[in-house]
């Protein structure tokens, strides 16, 4: 609510300036420090009424960021205090805000036997209609509940694509076969898939960035008001160099499990890697491709063939000989009253129309 009354105000500023036919401010924004100056140069050339509008959209606008401030303060305390909201931000992409929405709606997620379950309830399943025996159509998402902690996973499920990891790879490839976004639908339903598994097992994710969450923690603290160290060197950075980049994959390489550990009871193995999806890999550089078809498979007539079988494309390079046909078999099959004087250019399909004939 308070961020959309910001937009409001600031579409008021830039409609007001718009009107009087100003150009196009120099700055990239136009609320910034350098935006604000050249901003008070313009107003003071504007009408009254319009130097009135824009004076009281500025006092909104003050008092709305000061209002977000205090949330922001407010939402930094409670992840910072909260385990599972640190664990969840864990994923990239994932922010206090992100991560605090989703538990907040679901509430316990002892609730939710399984990921499906989880998924349905935050409407990122697919729609399924069907009628009696017809066969079932499956639409879109089912967009069940509010739309906001929805629309929070879809905007992290775009950060996660830009992200290095298994994410971006599972974006891409679904990316290529049905477009960009619903790779992104798919990645924020994996993202929930994901965080059920964190909250039930209680661990954090597996391929995450060390750098990137210490920088998130970072920020928290800054806006639960820790002092901020200006002129000193961080021990780790958001765009570390390579060395920093290695150790943290080192790192996620000793948390994997040994490949050849026997997986513990009760547990179902686990596939291998390589193998997972490898049908879809090349699937975009191949062309479109006909359907296979359903249901029992019919009996082509053999004379029918004949007439509608095309020639070959190719011939084979490698001569053959000629193969020798045994007609008086075929004519003790057909019957003594059909005289059957095949050329030697029939092939095998007429000497299986032979022995069907009565």
């Amino acid at each position: 609510m308070l961020v959309r009354r910001r937009t409001r105000e600031k579409n008021q500023i830039h409609a007001a300036l718009h009107r009087n036919l100003v150009s196009r401010a120099p700055v990239s924004d136009l609320f910034g420090v350098k935006g604000r100056q050249w901003l008070d140069e313009q107003v003071a050339r504007l009408p009254l009424d319009e130097q009135l509008t824009v004076a009281g959209c500025r006092r909104r606008l003050e008092v709305i960021e000061s209002e977000i401030a205090a949330l922001d303060r407010v939402l930094a305390g409670d992840a910072l205090s909260d385990p599972d909201a640190l664990r969840l931000m864990t994923l990239p992409g994932v922010g206090p805000v992100t991560a605090i929405a989703p538990l907040g709606a679901t509430g316990d997620i002892g609730r939710f036997p399984t990921p499906r379950h989880l998924v349905g309830y935050l409407g990122l399943d697919p729609r399924v209609r069907q009628s009696g025996n017809q066969p079932a159509k499956h639409d879109g998402i089912s967009m069940q509940r509010p739309g906001e902690v929805r629309g929070l996973l879809v905007e992290a499920a775009w950060q996660a694509a830009r992200t290095a990891g298994p994410l971006r790879a599972f974006h891409q490839r679904i990316s290529a076969r049905r477009g960009s976004k619903i790779a992104t639908v798919a990645v924020a339903r994996k993202l929930v898939v994901i965080a059920w598994h964190l909250l039930t097992r209680g661990e954090n994710y597996a391929y995450m960035r060390p750098a990137l969450h210490a920088e998130k923690l970072g920020k928290l603290e800054l806006a639960v008001g820790a002092p901020r160290h200006r002129g000193q060197k961080l021990p780790v950075r958001a765009f570390a160099p390579r060395s920093v980049r290695d150790a943290e994959h080192a790192q996620a390489v000793e948390r994997r499990p040994p490949t050849g550990a026997s997986p513990p009871a009760g547990n179902p193995p686990e596939r291998r890697p390589g193998r997972v999806r490898a049908r879809h890999r090349d699937t975009h550089l191949k062309g479109p491709q006909r359907a296979k078809p359903r249901g029992r498979p019919q009996v082509p007539d053999a004379c029918t063939s004949l007439r509608q079988s095309p020639a070959p494309d190719r011939k084979d390079p490698r001569p053959r000989p000629p193969r020798r046909l045994d007609f008086h078999r075929c004519d003790a099959y057909a019957g003594s009253n059909v005289a059957a004087q095949p050329e030697p250019s029939l092939t095998k399909r007429c000497i299986a129309a032979l022995r069907l004939r009565p």
